[in-house]
């Protein structure tokens, strides 16, 4: 782990009020060279659609809180579908 930020937000209506672009920035702002991947932590930022856009920009794996949920969830009952534009990681399972 190479950076720790955060928003500085303290409840959740709060968070859902971040639009995807500013989520987007913040993550770009906060990378580093030598992080192999972007985790985007947090259920209430609407972090989903800038996920693929965001790998595509970095050049590495981006992961969502809510994305990660999703595709446990899936791979536990037992689909394997890749579905395009919401991460490298969930190509990849």
């Amino acid at each position: 782990m190479t950076r720790i930020c955060g928003l500085n937000l303290r409840h959740d209506s709060e968070m859902v009020r971040v639009r995807p672009e500013r989520i987007a920035d913040f993550a770009k702002a906060v990378d580093t060279t030598d992080a192999e991947a972007v985790f985007i932590s947090c259920g209430a930022l609407r972090s989903l659609d800038i996920v693929d856009e965001l790998e595509q920009t970095l050049k590495k794996p981006v992961i969502s809180s809510n994305q990660a949920m999703a595709w446990d969830i899936l791979r536990l009952l037992g689909i394997r579908d890749r579905v395009a534009g919401y991460g490298t990681l969930m190509r990849s399972c």
